[in-house]
C-alpha cells in the first residue's frame, strides 16, 4: 500500500517535494492449511496491476468520528498491466480478512471462521504490476460498494473491467464500511450512529469520491511514488455503484460534472424510508447517461426512487432486471456464497434464498457482460446493441 496526503497531492501539484510513504503490504500467499475463495477469470484481453493507497483529506474533519480532525481513505486501483509477473494481490489484507471472517461467522448458518482465507485468496492482479501505457491514459470507472460493505466486493467486477482497459477505483468508505484496513494492519470499522440516515451516508460518500477524483488528477500529473502518472483519462469518467454506492453514484453525478456516466447495481435511490423521501438525484433527474439495474420486485413500478429517476432523467437512461437474481447477487457474494455452501454444506435452498434461482455463475457473468457493454457505450463512444433491445445471448436480463 502507498499513503498519500492531500498536503503530499498539493504540494506535488504546486512543484515541491511531496510525502509519499510507502506501506507493506501482503501477497496472496497460499498457506496451504486454509482454503482460499477461486474468483472467476476476467475475461478481457489485459493482464491486470492493482495497488492500494492511502488517501487524506485534510480539508475536512472525519463526519462519522468528530475526534478525527482528517478525513482518510483506502482505495484500490486495478489497471491493464504490462506483465503478468510478480505477486498476486490478495483479496484482503489479514486485520480487514479476520474482521471479515469473524462477521461471516455471525450471519451464516454452519459458517466456522478460520476455515477460509481471506488474505490468502488471490486475486488476478499483479502488485504493482508496469502499467499498460495509453496515449492520453486510460477510461475511469469510480466503484462505490453497498452499506456496510468494503470495497474488496467490487473485486469481481473491477478485474474485469480492468481486463477489458478500465481503470477502476474501488473506494472503501471508512466507518462506514464494516472493516478498513490501513497501513500497518490499523483496522477501522462501522462507527455510524444507529440514527444516521441514508442521506447522511450518501452525502459522506459524494464528498468522498470527489475527494478522490481531486486526488487521481493530481497523481496523473506525477505524484512521487504511486507510479501513475499520466494513467487517467479524466475527461472519460464513469462511476458504478452496488445498492448505496449506487445511491451514491447518481448523487455524485447531480452535482459533479466530471462524472460523465453512471450505473446503479439495485440501489434505492432514497434519502430515507421512513418515511418515504426521494433522493435529490431521483427528484432533479440528471443529464447523463444513467443506467439501473435491479432485481425481480426492485424496479421502477415498485420503487419510488426508480420511477422518479425514470421520469426526470433528461438524458440517456435505461432499466434492466436480472431475472431470478436477489439483491445480494449483484455484488462479489455470487462468488463467495457458492464456494461457502459447499465447505460449509448449505443447502440449496439456503443458496437460492441468498443469491435466487438463477445460476450465480451466470448472474456474475451477466452483469460484467451490461457494465461493459455500458462503459464502452457511453466511454469510448462504440455502440452497443446490447443496451437496445433483449438478447438472446442473455435473455436472463429483461428491459423494463
Amino acid at each position: 500500500m502507498i499513503s498519500l496526503s492531500r498536503r503530499a497531492l498539493i504540494g506535488a501539484a504546486a512543484g515541491t517535494v511531496g510525502t509519499v510513504l510507502p506501506a507493506v503490504s501482503a501477497s496472496a500467499e497460499p498457506s496451504g492449511q486454509s482454503l482460499h475463495v477461486p474468483l472467476p477469470v476476467p475475461t478481457g484481453p489485459h493482464r491486470i496491476g492493482a495497488v492500494a493507497l492511502r488517501l487524506v483529506d485534510a480539508s475536512r474533519r472525519d463526519p462519522w468520528v468528530e475526534s478525527i480532525p482528517f478525513r482518510e481513505l483506502m482505495v484500490s486501483i486495478w489497471y491493464p498491466a504490462m506483465s503478468r509477473h510478480g505477486e498476486l494481490a490478495p483479496y484482503m489484507q489479514p486485520a480487514a480478512a479476520a474482521h471479515y471472517d469473524q462477521g461471516l461467522a455471525q450471519q451464516l448458518p454452519r459458517y466456522a471462521a478460520g476455515v477460509v482465507d481471506y488474505a490468502a485468496t488471490p486475486t488476478h492482479a499483479r502488485l504493482r504490476a508496469p502499467m499498460l501505457k495509453r496515449r492520453g491514459g486510460h477510461p475511469v470507472v469510480l466503484y462505490s460498494p453497498g452499506g456496510g460493505n468494503a470495497r474488496t466486493t467490487g473485486t469481481v467486477l473491477a478485474e474485469q473491467l480492468a481486463s477489458h482497459g478500465y481503470l477502476v477505483v474501488t473506494i472503501d468508505h471508512t466507518y462506514e464500511s464494516a472493516e478498513v484496513e490501513f497501513p500497518g494492519g490499523r483496522l477501522a470499522v462501522d462507527r455510524r450512529p444507529a440514527d444516521s440516515t441514508r442521506e447522511a451516508s450518501a452525502l459522506v460518500r459524494v464528498a468522498d469520491t470527489r475527494f478522490v477524483l481531486d486526488a487521481l488528477a493530481l497523481i496523473d500529473r506525477g505524484t512521487r511514488g504511486a507510479g501513475l502518472r499520466g494513467a487517467f483519462d479524466l475527461e472519460r469518467v464513469a462511476m458504478v455503484g452496488y445498492s448505496a454506492g449506487g445511491y451514491a453514484a447518481a448523487e455524485t453525478m447531480l452535482v459533479d460534472p466530471r462524472v460523465r456516466a453512471g450505473c446503479n447495481l439495485d440501489g434505492k435511490l432514497l434519502a430515507d424510508d421512513d418515511p418515504i423521501i426521494l433522493g435529490r438525484a431521483a427528484l432533479h433527474g440528471l443529464d447523463r447517461p444513467f443506467l439501473q439495474i435491479g432485481t425481480p420486485g426492485h424496479d421502477s413500478t415498485t420503487d419510488p426512487s426508480w420511477t422518479a429517476m425514470r421520469a426526470n432523467a433528461r438524458g440517456w437512461h435505461r432499466e434492466l432486471c436480472l431475472q431470478g437474481s436477489t439483491h445480494l447477487g449483484l455484488n462479489d457474494l455470487a462468488v463467495t456464497i457458492p464456494f461457502l455452501a459447499k465447505v460449509f454444506g448449505l443447502s440449496a435452498q439456503e443458496v437460492q434464498y441468498a443469491l435466487g434461482t438463477i445460476d450465480p455463475a451466470r448472474s456474475v457473468a451477466v452483469i460484467r457482460a451490461y457494465v461493459t457493454a455500458f462503459l464502452d457505450q457511453h466511454l469510448r463512444g462504440a455502440e452497443q446493441t446490447l443496451l437496445d433491445q433483449p438478447s438472446p445471448r442473455f435473455p436472463e436480463m429483461v428491459f423494463v
